[in-house]
Parts: structure tokens; C-alpha cells; sequence
């Protein structure tokens, strides 16, 4: 029964019959927001109005997929819910009851697919105390990618398949331009603890082709260093990218690099 189209509501099938479900009533309750539904990323936008609130109980909102609401400089800032997809369930976040899944529609597979990701340069370097890493990278996908939604993810394994090094970036960390065509992580002034080592972030698109590099620090990945062939992932929940043959060279007691 259902489209799986968020600002159509999630309908349901009873006794047989289709049943449209209730579409989501945006309005937050603030009045520096312009609020309006979005299929794509299946939950309630609300742009922020500058110059608008003098206080954060001015943007204080009804939605329950955000959080931390606060003025900043005349205008609304909040922190979007992060909500998991499964294999083959889309997720939503509705304003009054949060994170939710909803099927797929028909024809969609609910098979695991990853796009390629197709690195430029992977270096791996080993400075006594960690592996300083560096990844350059280009990837298509017509997955949505939007990180200050989703947050990132970066994961190696390595020949065996094993997960040697496991990083992820919450979306509150993650900026992004106005047209959402360049993310990036500032450096990280905890030295990565709060995201796995990672320490930069910079993610644009031109041309339909995105660009990705990743800078971290990572001991994890120290004895990495030796292996043959690794095998690299980058996740936007639920859209990946990903790369099983990157062949390495290099001495491991000092540094490799990848491609």
C-alpha cells in the first residue's frame, strides 16, 4: 500500500484494504522557521530565518527529531536525529513520535549494495605511537548523501575480512555549504576522540562525481600496515561506498600506500 513517500503519511493495509496514512503536520511552533516536508530526506525541514530570535526560548520547537534548539547570532540552530535504516526499510523521522522505518517500495531490492569508491591514495603511516592515514578518494552513487543528516562512517578491514579500524563522525560535526554539494569536519581539537581518530573531513560534488578526503590518527591501524590488500568503507546511512581490493606496498614498519 504504501509509496514510500513520507509527506503522504505511511499508509497501511486492513482487512485487504489500502489506508492512506496521516500526513505529517510540519509547524514546529517557531516562528523563525519556514517548515516544510521533504520526501527525499523523509522528515520536517525547518529553515531558520537570520536575524530572527533574540533568545533560545525563541527557537524552541514542538519536533521531536531535533534537539539542543539555541539562537546563535539571530538565528535558529538545532541538531537533527540521526535514524538507522535497516536492509530493506527506508527511514523517517515524524515530528510527534521521532525515528520510524517504513518499507521499501515494490521493485526496490533489499539486498546490501555498496557503490564503488575509488581511491586515489591511501597512505598509512606509523609515527611509534599511531597510524596517521590519509585518504584521497572519488565515488558515483545515486544514493542521497547528506552527512549533517546521517553523519559518516569509515571503516577498514583487512584481508581476512576482519574490521581493523572502525571511525564514525556524528552529523552535529559535519558542516555543510547551503546547497549541501560541500561537507566538511574541521580539525579536530581533541585529537579525534569523540570520532574514532578521524581529525578532517572534506566531501564535495562537482559533475555528478564526489570527491572525499579523510585525515585521522588511528593505532588500530598500525598493524594494517603489512597487509597485502585492504579493503575500504564509507558509509552515509544507508548509502555506502566501497572498495575490497586496495593493493598496498610499502614498508610496515614505517608506512604503506594503498590504491
Amino acid at each position: 500500500c504504501d509509496d514510500g513517500l513520507f509527506c503522504n503519511g505511511i499508509a497501511v493495509c486492513q482487512g485487504g484494504v489500502c489506508k492512506n496514512g496521516v500526513a505529517p503536520s510540519c509547524s514546529d511552533g517557531v516562528a523563525c522557521t519556514a517548515d516544510h516536508c521533504d520526501d527525499v530526506l523523509a522528515r520536517c525541514m525547518h529553515v531558520a530565518q537570520p536575524g530572527c530570535c533574540q533568545t533560545d526560548a525563541d527557537c524552541r520547537d514542538t519536533d521531536a527529531c531535533t534537539s539542543g534548539e539555541r539562537c546563535v547570532a539571530g538565528t535558529c540552530v538545532s541538531v537533527a536525529a540521526i535514524c538507522p535504516a535497516s536492509v530493506c526499510a527506508a527511514a523517517f523521522c515524524d515530528p510527534q513520535s521521532g525515528c520510524g522505518l517504513m518499507p521499501t517500495p515494490d521493485g526496490v531490492s533489499c539486498e546490501e549494495f555498496c557503490d564503488v569508491l575509488e581511491p586515489k591514495r591511501f597512505v598509512l603511516r606509523n609515527d611509534v605511537t599511531a597510524a596517521i592515514f590519509n585518504l584521497r578518494a572519488t565515488f558515483r552513487t545515486n544514493g542521497v548523501i547528506d552527512p549533517t543528516y546521517t553523519g559518516l562512517t569509515f571503516d577498514v578491514a583487512d584481508a581476512t575480512g576482519a574490521v581493523v579500524y572502525h571511525a564514525a563522525v556524528p552529523a552535529a560535526r559535519i558542516m555543510a555549504k547551503p546547497d549541501h554539494t560541500v561537507f566538511h569536519v574541521a580539525t579536530a581539537k581533541d585529537g579525534g576522540l569523540a570520532t574514532g581518530g578521524i581529525l578532517a573531513v572534506t566531501l564535495k560534488m562537482k559533475r555528478g562525481v564526489w570527491a572525499l578526503i579523510i585525515r585521522g590518527s588511528a593505532p588500530d591501524l598500525l598493524h594494517a600496515l603489512g597487509q597485502p590488500t585492504l579493503a575500504l568503507t564509507v558509509g552515509f546511512d544507508p548509502t555506502c561506498v566501497r572498495n575490497t581490493q586496495i593493493s598496498c606496498t610499502g614498508d610496515p614498519t614505517r608506512s604503506a600506500a594503498c590504491r
